[in-house]
C-alpha cells in the first residue's frame, strides 16, 4: 500500500524540493521516501506502507523529528 502526500516545503530551511527532502531523510533518518519528481509529481512524496507496524511507526516518528529539525522558526510562530 502506498500514500502520496503533497510537500510543502515553505515551512521547512534549507529544503528546495521533493529530492532534496528525500536525499536528506534518508541521509540523516535512514528513511526512504520516494520522490514524486520520479513519477512526474514535482514536490510529492510517496510513502510505502510495506513494513511490520512498530517499523512503520518508527518511521514516521523519525520523519516528524527530520520536519520539526529542518522547520523554520519564522514561519513556525
Amino acid at each position: 500500500m502506498v500514500v502520496m502526500v503533497k510537500l510543502n516545503s515553505a515551512p521547512l530551511q534549507d529544503i528546495s524540493d521533493d529530492i532534496d527532502f528525500c536525499f536528506k531523510l534518508a541521509k540523516e533518518e535512514s528513511v526512504i521516501l520516494l520522490p514524486g519528481t520520479a513519477v512526474g509529481l514535482k514536490n510529492w512524496l510517496r510513502i510505502t506502507f510495506a513494513v511490520e507496524p512498530s517499523f512503520l511507526e518508527e518511521g514516521l516518528r523519525r520523519l516528524k523529528y527530520f520536519c520539526l529539525r529542518h522547520s523554520n522558526p519564522k514561519i513556525m510562530s
